[in-house]
C-alpha cells in the first residue's frame, strides 16, 4: 500500500506545481497587459512648400582662383652641422 501511495503522490506534486507556474506566469501576463498605455497619437502630417530657401541656382558657381604663395624656408638653427663625435 505504501507504494501505491508513492506512485500516486508523485504525478499530482507535479500536476500541482505545473498549475501554480501556469497561474504565476498568466498572473504576470494579466498583470502587464493591464499597465500597458497606449500610445499618443502622433500630430497630423501636413504637405507644404518650403519657401525660406533661394531656389537652386541652374548655373553652377566657379569656385575662386586660387594664389600662388612663396614657399618658407624651414629654419635648421637647432640642427648641428658638425660630428658629433668629435673627430674630423
Amino acid at each position: 500500500m505504501r507504494r501505491l501511495a508513492e506512485q500516486r503522490s508523485k504525478p499530482v506534486g507535479l500536476t500541482v506545481g505545473f498549475l501554480w507556474t501556469a497561474c504565476v506566469h498568466a498572473g504576470g501576463a494579466v498583470l502587464l497587459m493591464a499597465a500597458a498605455r497606449p500610445q499618443p497619437l502622433p500630430p497630423p502630417v501636413y504637405a507644404v512648400e518650403l519657401v525660406a530657401a533661394p531656389r537652386v541656382a541652374s548655373q553652377r558657381r566657379r569656385p575662386p582662383e586660387a594664389t600662388p604663395r612663396p614657399v618658407e624656408q624651414p629654419q635648421l638653427a637647432h640642427l648641428s652641422l658638425r660630428n658629433p663625435a668629435g673627430s674630423e
